[in-house]
């Protein structure tokens, strides 16, 4: 949906910089999908660049809406055919000598290395290893080829990075280490982030792979894909034809969630009595279990079905 706050503006009020977001409360419904990266002030300024060009003004410009205090660029014009000639005739008589040395008044060329902070981010790594992790799972659930323990291992590993990268950037990124202090701990162990981090260490210590623990991986990676893909999309635009089924779907999706996290507790007791797995694990996944029960809304729902459910089943046995 588009921002209530969406119109026309005339051109002397079409600039980007004045516009106040705050008040905007489209802009609080997107950034709602991607607070996990709030934090960092470049990719913040991207997302209002981009949710500025799609929902406040189409037509606008960044080239010629520049910073308060900065002059925009004129456009020059483009040289007759002839001036080019003359231009070209000249750089080649005095390619030589600009060569061995730079021009006067020229500010010296640097070479930026392809690993700097503005090339590898740690937003490129959470959205690389969202992608890792549909990937894998999908390729996990293919018969006599992907199901293996090292396919079942990055894909939770990959699962584990992104949740670590989002803990770092809304939790501990520019603050002090906790250390023991438990008030400090407190928002942390209420972040759904550290809790699927939790079930990752959990689901990965054991011995036989638990098919039902990638679901929820799998489809939070996806939807977080189609929140934060839309360069993904430009370049494969027939990822847009899937990701319009989906959206409606999202709410049923999360509903899926939480019931394989249930199932996946009653997988873990299973394999805890037949010697596959381990007591510690059950314990742990329980932890799990009470937190997103705490903090999630559909995992109440769930519960609240499946006491329903048993509570129409003991009826039905005692009459």
């Amino acid at each position: 949906p588009r921002s209530t706050c969406t119109q026309e503006f005339s051109p002397p009020y079409m600039s980007f910089w004045t516009y106040n977001f705050e008040s905007d409360p489209g802009w609080s419904t997107y950034l709602q999908k991607v607070s996990a990266m709030s934090d960092d002030q470049e990719a913040m300024e991207k997302l209002r660049k981009r949710y500025y060009k799609r929902e406040v003004n189409t037509s606008w410009d960044e080239s010629t809406d520049p910073r308060p205090g900065t002059k925009a660029q004129p456009s020059q014009p483009q040289p007759k055919p002839q001036q080019q000639q003359q231009q070209q005739q000249t750089n080649r008589s005095s390619g030589a000598n600009a060569s061995s040395r730079p021009a006067a008044g020229s500010a010296p060329t640097s070479t930026v290395s392809p690993f700097s902070e503005g090339f590898v981010s740690l937003r490129s790594i959470w959205f690389l290893a969202n992608i890792s992790v549909v990937l894998h799972c999908a390729w996990f659930t293919i018969p006599f080829i992907g199901h293996s323990m090292a396919i079942y291992q990055r894909a939770l590993i990959s699962a584990a990075v992104t949740y670590v990268i989002v803990l770092y950037t809304s939790v501990f990124k520019g603050r002090p280490f906790p250390g023991l202090n438990m008030q400090a701990w407190a928002p942390v162990l209420l972040n759904d982030n550290m809790h699927y981090l939790l079930m990752c260490v959990t689901v990965l210590n054991t011995s036989v792979p638990i098919t039902l623990a990638l679901i929820p991986l799998m489809i939070c990676a996806f939807y977080h894909i189609m929140d934060n893909g839309s360069v993904l999309t430009r370049r494969v635009p027939m990822l847009n034809l899937l990701f319009d089924r989906a959206r409606p779907l999202r709410s049923n999706a999360m509903l899926i969630v939480a019931y394989t996290e249930i199932l996946t507790m009653v997988m873990l007791l299973f394999l805890t009595l037949t010697g596959a797995g381990s007591i510690l694990s059950c314990l742990m996944y329980f932890q799990f279990l009470q937190m997103r029960f705490l903090t999630s809304a559909n995992s109440r729902t769930v519960w609240g079905i499946i006491r329903a459910t048993l509570d129409r089943w003991t009826d039905h046995a005692r009459r």
